[in-house]
């Protein structure tokens, strides 16, 4: 399991992500999103229930916008520390 601090460093330039009133995860982008990437499926919120579900979610909306899913920070530093 990814935790908050992990997404937060992965996706943290675009989103912004704080606790769920009711329980869970909510992250908001950001910047806009145009008509054109509404249209896409791309969205100005997502959630999780839980912090995987909220990693699956920000993974979709980077797919959606044709980047590529930013591998999870603890896995970067991992190859950083065997590189160095």
């Amino acid at each position: 399991m990814t935790g908050l601090r992990e997404l937060e460093a992965a996706y943290g330039r675009r989103w912004t992500f704080m606790d769920g009133a009711g329980g869970g995860f909510i992250a908001l982008r950001i910047g806009r999103v145009s008509a054109e990437a509404r249209s896409r499926g791309l969205a100005h919120v997502v959630c999780g229930a839980d912090v995987d579900e909220l990693t699956r979610e920000l993974e979709t909306q980077y797919r959606l916008e044709g980047r590529a899913v930013p591998p999870a920070p603890h896995r970067q530093d991992r190859h950083l520390r065997a590189a160095s």
